[in-house]
């Protein structure tokens, strides 16, 4: 099944295999401009977890430590 058509999973960190699917998607950092491989980038809920965000590919992407960091 592709990740994107699966039901949200229940906890705030992603499996192995949506994490993996999130950083195959966005290859960089999503921050414009940002070239940061998403090999080493945090994944950040775009709508927060804490606000009801689930945790599914459509409300994932990829950000930088320095970008995650500005955000929150």
């Amino acid at each position: 099944i592709h990740p994107g058509n699966t039901p949200p999973e229940s906890g705030y960190r992603p499996s192995a295999k949506l994490a993996d699917f999130v950083r195959c998607r966005d290859l960089t950092c999503r921050f414009p401009g940002c070239e940061v491989p998403a090999a080493r980038c945090d994944l950040d809920h775009t709508i927060p977890h804490a606000s009801g965000g689930p945790t599914h590919a459509a409300n994932l992407k990829c950000l930088c430590r320095t970008h995650h960091l500005i955000k929150t």
